[in-house]
């Protein structure tokens, strides 16, 4: 379903522009999620005081990192192909790696450095003026600040994740990042609200499936463990190929295709090493 959304969104750009899309849809997530909350009475197992504080810490994260972060995704779709877009931002899990490692203060491993470089010659063949394809730089540029973005939400998020909870903590995130969406829609497309039923069809329809793959991506996290799951999630840039195929029909030529293999056996292998570590990240 994540690997779908992208392509859904540029096909729907002639009924709801990208950040009108981007900015409504997470006001009826947020509406999704506060009902979800309601219903299942989900309480974090914290004093009032710090649940206040982690509540506004994860609306500052949809707002300052997450929400800035998925305009500029948005708006590379502009300019490249979706499913290089996607393939571009998935080199994020090298970055969290690395990121972690700068953080703690301690040297990433040699196969660690050796995946985030083998990452990175996958994105090169993606965006190389020979491999047949025309690519905008300027879009393989935001598809990377993508990735970083993401990451740094990654590294923040995950201590915050264990105080709120997931549903509560994707509540506030998307609460933020809706808010950060506004002042990017009205500028840029001169509203932030879509006009018509069949622009809030499109809008609930792509709100209902991004809870769907939230749900999905939580449920699977819980019993499969996050390197699991990051294992399977390398899966994401090889549908997006397909939906960007089968919905825009774009088309990867085979410099671009072999970029794309070498960025998901990139994250693979990185999750796999992940699954033998005592401690993994």
């Amino acid at each position: 379903m994540f690997g779908c959304i992208p392509a859904l969104i540029v096909l729907a750009d002639g009924t709801v522009p990208p950040l009108t899309l981007l900015f409504s849809r997470s006001v009826v997530a947020v509406l999704l999620l506060g009902l979800s909350v309601l219903i299942l009475r989900k309480r974090a197992p914290l004093p009032m005081p710090r649940r206040r504080r982690t509540a506004l810490l994860g609306f500052l994260l949809g707002l300052v990192v997450l929400g800035p972060d998925t305009v500029v995704y948005y708006l590379s779709f502009a300019l490249i192909d979706t499913s290089v877009a996607v393939a571009i931002s998935y080199v994020y899990p090298t970055l969290v790696v690395l990121g972690l490692a700068a953080y703690q203060r301690t040297r990433p491993s040699r196969p660690d450095l050796l995946l985030g470089l083998w990452a990175l010659a996958g994105v090169a063949l993606l965006t190389l003026p020979g491999s047949g394809a025309s690519v905008s730089m300027a879009g393989a540029a935001l598809a990377l600040i993508t990735a970083a973005g993401y990451a740094l939400y990654v590294l923040l998020a995950g201590r915050l994740s264990m105080d709120m909870g997931p549903l509560r903590m994707a509540l506030w995130v998307t609460a933020g990042s809706a808010v950060a969406a506004i002042a990017p829609a009205v500028v840029r497309e001169g509203a932030a609200v879509p006009a018509g039923t069949q622009a809030w069809l499109v809008v609930v329809g792509q709100a209902v499936l991004f809870m769907a793959a939230l749900g999905c991506y939580y449920a699977g996290l819980r019993r499969l463990g996050a390197a699991r799951a990051s294992l399977l999630d390398t899966a994401q840039p090889l549908v997006a190929v397909v939906a960007g195929a089968w919905i825009l029909g774009e088309r990867l030529f085979p410099l671009q295709l072999l970029g794309v293999l070498i960025i998901v056996s990139s994250v693979a292998g990185a999750a796999a090493l992940a699954l033998g570590r005592a401690n993994p990240p």
